[in-house]
């Protein structure tokens, strides 16, 4: 009897976990007398979810004055001055994620809900990771010198194909060599100012970019 009893215990543990996991009201949670009434086994579940829900509530809005408190810059006016406006990008969602309530009034859209926002949260920093590999990979086309693709790889064979022409210090061929040589360096100087715009300075690409990824939050974490 008592290893039956054991039994009927474990079997009944193992289904409260995977009700648990599942995060809704388990299914053998129900009515089950004709007045309407709670059994004692009802009510010590009842009680447990409340917790459970309470304890969740916690982690949520905790993680979420986390995430605000992480992309603090993002909100402020300086800051969102220099981002793309848009109904969608990062400061916009962080703001309705400020504006946020566990609790909300009846009528309120599923699209405005805590959940959608978080979505939304999550893609748009995808998306920023995505516009990070692309910069990165911009400037590394602009300015790699191993690899055979980029500009100043290209560049430079230019110039070793241009002093291969004339062995000359002196007549037009010479001369037109030299203004050729000349149109590459203001090439190279406009290279070097679009590759410090990308990477290179505080406000370069690169740097906004990493402002909004260097968070502490993770993509797992969302």
């Amino acid at each position: 009897k008592i290893r039956e009893e054991y039994k009927d215990a474990r079997r009944y543990t193992r289904q409260l976990k995977r009700d648990l996991e599942s995060r809704v009201l388990p299914p053998l949670f129900e009515i089950r007398d004709s007045g309407g009434g709670f059994d004692e086994e009802q009510l010590e579940l009842l009680e447990h979810w409340i917790d459970e829900l309470d304890e969740f509530e916690t982690r949520i809005m905790h993680f979420c004055g986390m995430i605000l408190t992480q992309y603090n810059e993002l909100l402020s006016d300086e800051y969102s001055g220099n981002t793309i406006s848009g109904r969608n990008t990062l400061p916009s969602i962080l703001e309705k994620l400020k504006q946020k309530q566990w609790i909300e009034k009846r009528g309120i859209s599923d699209d405005s809900s805590l959940f959608s926002i978080l979505l939304e949260l999550r893609e748009e920093v995808k998306s920023v990771e995505a516009q990070l590999v692309a910069a990165q990979a911009a400037y590394d086309r602009l300015t790699s010198p191993s690899s055979p693709d980029s500009v100043v790889v290209a560049l430079e064979n230019v110039r070793n194909l241009l002093y291969d022409i004339t062995r000359d210090d002196s007549g037009p061929l010479f001369d037109k060599v030299e203004e050729t040589h000349e149109l590459l360096n203001a090439v190279e100087t406009s290279l070097n100012k679009c590759a410090r715009s990308i990477d290179g300075s505080s406000d370069s690409l690169i740097s906004v970019l990493e402002k909004v990824m260097c968070t502490g939050i993770s993509m797992e974490m969302i």
